[in-house]
């Protein structure tokens, strides 16, 4: 009687784990594939933050846009 019940424990949290063990690698091929498809246009602009003491933009450097 209990060796049924630990049996179904352990069927249990082993696809458990391969349940989550396959999201994730779909996650991340998917990830993966996405980037890789499709080179992305990226482009620097620079980047201010304004600064209180002179009332004024202050150059902080470049910020990175991709699309």
């Amino acid at each position: 009687m209990f060796y049924k019940i630990i049996l179904a424990a352990v069927t249990f949290g082993i696809a458990l784990v391969s349940g989550i063990a396959a999201t994730l690698a779909t996650t991340n091929s998917g990830d993966a594939a996405r980037r890789a498809e499709a080179p992305r246009d990226c482009y620097e602009m620079p980047a201010y933050k304004w600064d209180p003491e002179t009332q004024s933009n202050k150059f902080v450097g470049y910020r990175r846009i991709c699309r």
